[in-house]
C-alpha cells in the first residue's frame, strides 16, 4: 500500500545505482537560482567533484572540513558512504581539492570532531576514525556504539552533537515499518551499548528508539524522553529541539530522569510542538517545474531536515533564536523566531509567506546546516533529482531510470549578511595549538563554534592551571562565558558547591535554571544546597522555576512538599508545571488528595480540572483499594466539601486509571447511589465513566437506582441528556433484562440523543431478535443513530452476518458501514463472516478508479465556493478544519492542500485509504488486561502513551498496561463519500479548499 508519511530525503531500499543522468543546474546556474532573505547574500563554498551527495560536515579546530557523503541514496546499501575533506591548497581561503579521509560507510549521517579523530554515524555503528600517521586517511577505525536499526533511513540515527553539558547527543527517531523493502531495511535494531563494555550500561532496541547521549570516557549511556528525525539542534542554554517530517521544531521540555521516577505518573508528552500556526505548516516555495511525485504534501512542510539554532553575531540581532530548517521536498529552507512561552516555547514565522531561502531549482535539497567559525549559516545541499523514495513514488517514475541523477553532484553554501568578506578559516585556524587561558577566554566568544570546540579542547588537555581562569571566567561579564565555565569546571571535576550556589544568584536565568542542575546531581553529597534551592520558588523565569519543581521532586520533605504546592498554585495553568510537579514520586494519600484539591481551589479553568483529573489517574493507578474506596465515599457525598467541577474532574481520572478488577466494583457501590441522585450532567457523567470501568456491584442502591432509571429514562420532562445517562445505567446492569424499553424508545419521535443511547444499550443484549429489530427499522434511523446501529450490528459474528445480509440486499450501502468497520470485518472476524465479508466488501478491481474517473470528468466544471463551504461543513467538518476554521481538529487541517491540484484531491478524497498522512495512521494497543483501544497516537512518552478514538476520547495508557500495539498502516477517513457528494458538489468542495 502507498503511504502518505511526509518524506524527508532519507528513505532507502536497495539496488545498483543507475547513471547519474543530465539535467539540473550548473554550480554557477544554481547560485542564480536563488532567493534569500533581504539583507543577506549565499555563496558557493564548495561543489562537484570536490564534494557529492553531501549529508552533514564538520570544521575541527584546525579549520579542516569534512564532509559525509551518501551516494548510496536510495537503493544501494553497498558499503559506499564516504568521509571526504575538502582543501585549500593554494592558500586563497576557498576549497580547490578533496581527499577521501575515510569509506566503507553504509549509509552514513553525521560526523562530529572528538579527542584526535572523528565520531560518524553509520547504521548500526557510531564508528570513531583517526589518521594516526598523518597522511590524510584515517587508519583507526573503532565502533564506539553499536545496536542501532537500519530500517527507514530517515529515522537513522544522525548528526552528534557536543552538548553543553559535556555530554555526545544523537538524534534518533525510532525504527520502523517498511512494506516493499523489508528485506533491506527491516532491521528494527538490538540493544544498544559500547562493544568495549559489553557487561556495561545497556539500553533497549534501537536505544529506546529515542534520542540517546553518552560519555565514550565514562561509558556513560543514557536514552532521552524526546525523539528526532534527521537532525537535533539546541540554543544557547541547553535546550534540546527536535525535527519530524511534517513538524519543523519540537522542544524537549521535560527530561526522562524526572518522567521515570514516578512510572503511575499519566505524562501523555515530553515534547511540546513549538510552531504557533499549528501542525500543518504551509510553505512558499518558488521552484520551477517542481519534482513533485505521486504522494507529494505540495505546498507544506513535508520532509523537515537539519534543524539548527542561530547561535553567532554575525547576523542581525533579530536572528538570535531563529531555527532554520531544511525543506528539501519544497527547495526552501524554513526559518523560525522562537519567543519564550512559560517553560517551553512558540516559534513564530520569520516572514508571512516567504521563505528565508529558496530557490527556482527543483534540485536543491537542503539537507542539513551548520554554525561556521565566521558566523555564517552553512547549509548542505544534496542536490539531486529525486528525493522520495521509492516506496512512496508510482512505478512510472521508478521504471524512469531517473531515482539516482545527481548523484555525482553535491554542493555547500554559505549565508552571510550582505557586503561580509570571503572566509578565512579554511586550513588556517590553529585553535588547537591555543593556550589554556585563551580556551578559556573562548568560552565567552558569542559564536558557539569557538565555545563548543574551546570546552571540548579544555577537557581534552585537562590542565590544572585551567581552574583559576574558569572561576574567574564564572564571575565575569558574560553570561555565555559564565555558563560555560560552570560546565567545563564540572567536566574537570573542579565546580564546587560555592560555585554552583553564586550561580542560583546569577542575573541571567539561563545561568539560574543551568546551576539549578549542576546543583542536583550534588545534592546527596551536599543537602546545605537544598535551602538555597527552596529559596528560589518565586524566581520571575518560568522556566527556572520549571526546572525547579522538577529538581524538588527528588525530596520529599515537609518544606519541599509545600513549596512545591506553592509553586504549582501560582503555574496551575500551565500544563508542563503540573508534569513537573506531579512527577516527584510522592504517596498518594488521603492526605495527598487533600493537599491536591487546596491547590487546585474551589474556582474552575481548564487547567485546575486537568490537574485534578491527573491526581485521580495516580490515586487508581497505585491500585490501592483502601484509598479508591475511601475517595468514592467521599465523592458520593453531597456535603463532601467538594464542588461538582472538582468531583467530576477526579472521577473521570480515577475512570482512566482504575484497572478492571472485580474488587473494586463493591467499592463503587456509593457512586451508584450519587449518580441516581445527581442532575448535574457533568457530574454524572463522570460517576458513569467510573462504573463501566469498574461494573456495577450487586446492592440495594444498584436495585434502587434500576428503579428510578427504567421510570425517569422515559420522562419526557428531563432532559436528553440526563435521560440517556439513565439509559446507560440499565444497559450496564443488564441489556436483556431492559430490551424492550429500550426498542420502544427507538422510534422517530424520540430525541436523537435517547435513540442513540437506546439503541448503543442493545449492543450487550445476547437476543437474537436485535439485529432484525435494528434492520426492521432502518429506513427511519438518522444517520447518528445507524451509526450506534452499526455497533450493535458489529457485536456478534451472528450480528454482522445479518448486516452482510442487508449489505447483500441492498437494505444498507455498502459505503454506510465505513473504513474502519469494513476493515474489522475483513480482518478480525474469523470464518465464515470474513469470508463473506471479503466477497462483499471488497471493491472490484478498478472500481474505485472507475469512480474517480467519473468524478475527474467534472472538473472542468466552475465550483461555487460558498456551496462548498458548506458540503465541507456537512461531509468533511465532522473531523476536519480548515486554518482553525469550519469544523473540529481531529484529522489533518485542510488549509495547506490549497496547493494541491483538483485531481489529486479527488483521488484524496474518494481514496483516502491509499495514502495516510502523517501522524495519523490508526494503532491498536492492547492492553494486559485484554482490552483494547484503536485510534489516533495522540501522545507518546516513555511513561505512557495516548490514543484518540473516533469517538474524540483521549484514553492514556501506562507502558506498563500495554501487552502489544500494531500500526494498521489504515486511515479512519471512511471510504464511499461519493454517496454524499454528487460530481457539481465535489467541484464545489474542490473550489472551497483551493480558495483557502
Amino acid at each position: 500500500m502507498l503511504r502518505l508519511t511526509a518524506i524527508l530525503i532519507f528513505l532507502l531500499p536497495a539496488c545498483q545505482p543507475a547513471p547519474s543522468g543530465t539535467g539540473g543546474l550548473s554550480p554557477e546556474d544554481a547560485l542564480a537560482s536563488f532567493q534569500v532573505a533581504d539583507g543577506f547574500q549565499i555563496e558557493r563554498v564548495a561543489a562537484e567533484p570536490n564534494v557529492m551527495d553531501p549529508v552533514a560536515m564538520e570544521i575541527d579546530e584546525r579549520g579542516r572540513l569534512f564532509v559525509v557523503e551518501m551516494p548510496g541514496y536510495p537503493m544501494d546499501i553497498s558499503a559506499n558512504g564516504r568521509i571526504r575533506r575538502i582543501e585549500d591548497t593554494n592558500g586563497d581561503g576557498l576549497p580547490d581539492a578533496s581527499r577521501i579521509f575515510a569509506d566503507s560507510l553504509v549509509l552514513p549521517t553525521g560526523i562530529m570532531r572528538w579527542k584526535n579523530g572523528y565520531l560518524v554515524t553509520a547504521p548500526p555503528d557510531l564508528i570513531y576514525f583517526e589518521d594516526t600517521d598523518d597522511d590524510g586517511r584515517a587508519d583507526r577505525r573503532e565502533v564506539i556504539l553499536t545496536g542501532f536499526s537500519r530500517s527507514n533511513p530517515q529515522s537513522h540515527f544522525n548528526k552528534p552533537y557536543f552538548g553543553l553539558d559535556n555530554w555526545i547527543y544523537l538524534a534518533n527517531n525510532g525504527s520502523t515499518d517498511t512494506d516493499d523493502y523489508g528485506d533491506l531495511f527491516g532491521d528494527k535494531g538490538s540493544e544498544v551499548y559500547f562493544p568495549a563494555r559489553p557487561d556495561g550500561v545497556r539500553l533497549g532496541k534501537n536505544g529506546d528508539d529515542r534520542n540517546v547521549r553518552f560519555k565514550p570516557d565514562t561509558h556513560a549511556l543514557e536514552s532521552l524522553s524526546s525523539r528526532s528525525q534527521f537532525g537535533q539542534a539546541f540554543d544557547d542554554w541547553g535546550r534540546h529541539f527536535a525535527v519530524s517530517n511534517a513538524h519543523p521544531q519540537y522542544h524537549e521540555v521535560i527530561a526522562r530522569r524526572y518522567i521515570s521516577r514516578n512510572p503511575l505518573m499519566p505524562v501523555q508528552l515530553s515534547m511540546h510542538y513549538t510552531p504557533a500556526y499549528g501542525r500543518n505548516t504551509a510553505i512558499y516555495p518558488i521552484t520551477d517545474n517542481p519534482e513533485h511525485q505521486l504522494l507529494t504534501d505540495r505546498g507544506m512542510v513535508t520532509s523537515a531536515a537539519g534543524i539548527t539554532v542561530y547561535q553567532a553575531d554575525l547576523f542581525p540581532p533579530a536572528y538570535q533564536n531563529v531555527s532554520f530548517i531544511g525543506e528539501p521536498v519544497h527547495n526552501l529552507v524554513h526559518a523560525l523566531r522562537m519567543v519564550e512561552n512559560g517553560p517551553t516555547f512558540r516559534s513564530e514565522r520569520l516572514e508571512e509567506r516567504k521563505e528565508f531561502l529558496a530557490s527556482r531549482d527543483s534540485w536543491f535539497r537542503p539537507v542539513n546546516f551548520y554554525m561556521g567559525p565566521d558566523g555564517a549559516l552553512y547549509v548542505v545541499d544534496y542536490y539531486r533529482q529525486i528525493v522520495e523514495h521509492p516506496e512512496w513514488m508510482d512505478d512510472a517514475a521508478i521504471a524512469a531510470g531517473i531515482l539516482y541523477n545527481g548523484n555525482d553532484r553535491g554542493r555547500i553554501y554559505r549565508i552571510v549578511p550582505t557586503g561580509t568578506p570571503q572566509p578565512a578559516w579554511l586550513d588556517r585556524l590553529d585553535l588547537g595549538a591555543a593556550t589554556t587561558d585563551e580556551l578559556v577566554g573562548h568560552l565567552a566568544n558569542p559564536n558557539i563554534w569557538w565555545r563548543r570546540n574551546a570546552q571540548r579542547l579544555l577537557l581534552d588537555r585537562a590542565d590544572p592551571a585551567a581552574e583559576s581562569a574558569l572561576i574567574a571566567l564564572a564571575a565575569g561579564p558574560s553570561a555565555l562565558g559564565r555558563l560555560h565555565a560552570l560546565w567545563t569546571l564540572d567536566g574537570l571535576g573542579k565546580l564546587t558547591p560555592i560555585r554552583i550556589e553564586a550561580a542560583l544568584r546569577d542575573a541571567e536565568a539561563g545561568v539560574r535554571e543551568n546551576a539549578i542542575i549542576l546543583a542536583e546531581q550534588r545534592l546527596e553529597a551536599h543537602p546545605e544546597m537544598l535551602a538555597r534551592l527552596e529559596s528560589m520558588e518565586s524566581d520571575p523565569n518560568a522556566r527556572v522555576r520549571f526546572q525547579l519543581l522538577c529538581t524538588l521532586g527528588f525530596f520529599d520533605t515537609p518544606e519541599s512538599r509545600r513549596i512545591r504546592q506553592r509553586m504549582l498554585t501560582r503555574d496551575m495553568d500551565d500544563p508542563w508545571m503540573q508534569v513537573a510537579a506531579l512527577s516527584a514520586p510522592d504517596q498518594i494519600d488521603d492526605a495527598y488528595i487533600a493537599r491536591a484539591l487546596a491547590t487546585a481551589g474551589k474556582t474552575t479553568s481548564t487547567g485546575r480540572a486537568t490537574y485534578l483529573e491527573r491526581i485521580g489517574y495516580l490515586a487508581a493507578a497505585g491500585k490501592d483499594k483502601a484509598l479508591f474506596a475511601t475517595l468514592t465515599a467521599r465523592l458520593s457525598r453531597p456535603s463532601s466539601g467538594i464542588t461538582t467541577w472538582q468531583k467530576a474532574a477526579l472521577l473521570r481520572g480515577l475512570a482512566q486509571g482504575t484497572p478492571r478488577d472485580d474488587a473494586y466494583a463493591a467499592a463503587a457501590a456509593p457512586i451508584v447511589t450519587a449518580f441516581t441522585a445527581s442532575t448535574d450532567e457533568t457530574e454524572r457523567a463522570a460517576y458513569l465513566a467510573l462504573l463501566d470501568k469498574t461494573g456495577l456491584p450487586a446492592s440495594n442502591a444498584l436495585s434502587s437506582a434500576v428503579t428510578a432509571g427504567i421510570k425517569s429514562a422515559t420522562d419526557t420532562r428531563r432532559t436528553p441528556a440526563l435521560r440517556a445517562q439513565d439509559i446507560r445505567l440499565l444497559a450496564m446492569n443488564d441489556p436483556n433484562a431492559h430490551r424492550e424499553a429500550m426498542q420502544a424508545l427507538i422510534v422517530p419521535a424520540e430525541q436523537p440523543l435517547v435513540q442513540e443511547a437506546a439503541v448503543s444499550a442493545l449492543q450487550k443484549a445476547d437476543d437474537a431478535g436485535v439485529a432484525d429489530f435494528l434492520l426492521g427499522r432502518w429506513p427511519e434511523l438518522t444517520p447518528a443513530v445507524r451509526d450506534a446501529a452499526l455497533d450493535v450490528l458489529m457485536e456478534t459474528p451472528d450480528r454482522a452476518a445479518r448486516l452482510l445480509d442487508a449489505v447483500e440486499a441492498g437494505t444498507i450501502q455498502r459505503s454506510t458501514i465505513g473504513w474502519d468497520r469494513t476493515v474489522k470485518l475483513m480482518r478480525d472476524w474469523e470464518g465464515p463472516v470474513k469470508d463473506r465479508a471479503r466477497s462483499i466488501l471488497s471493491e472490484q478491481p478498478g472500481e474505485r478508479e472507475q469512480i474517480v474517473a467519473t468524478y475527474m470528468a467534472s472538473l472542468d466544471g466552475q465550483g461555487d465556493v460558498a456551496a462548498g463551504q458548506a458540503a465541507f461543513e456537512v461531509v468533511c467538518g465532522t473531523c476536519h478544519q480548515v486554518a482553525g476554521e469550519h469544523g473540529e481538529a481531529f484529522g489533518p487541517d485542510l488549509a495547506t492542500v490549497r496547493h494541491w491540484s483538483p485531481e489529486a484531491l479527488v483521488a484524496k478524497i474518494l481514496m483516502p485509504g491509499r495514502s495516510l498522512a502523517d501522524g495519523y495512521e490508526v494503532w491498536t494497543v492492547e492492553h494486559t488486561s485484554g482490552e483494547k483501544t484503536t485510534g489516533l497516537l495522540a501522545a507518546d512518552s516513555p511513561s505512557s502513551l495516548t490514543l484518540r478514538t473516533l469517538a474524540r476520547q483521549d484514553v492514556t495508557i501506562a507502558r506498563a498496561d500495554v501487552a502489544s500495539m500494531q500500526n494498521l498502516n489504515q486511515t479512519l477517513m471512511p471510504t464511499g463519500l461519493e454517496a454524499a457528494l454528487n460530481p457539481q458538489q465535489m467541484v464545489d468542495l474542490i473550489a472551497f479548499l483551493r480558495f483557502n
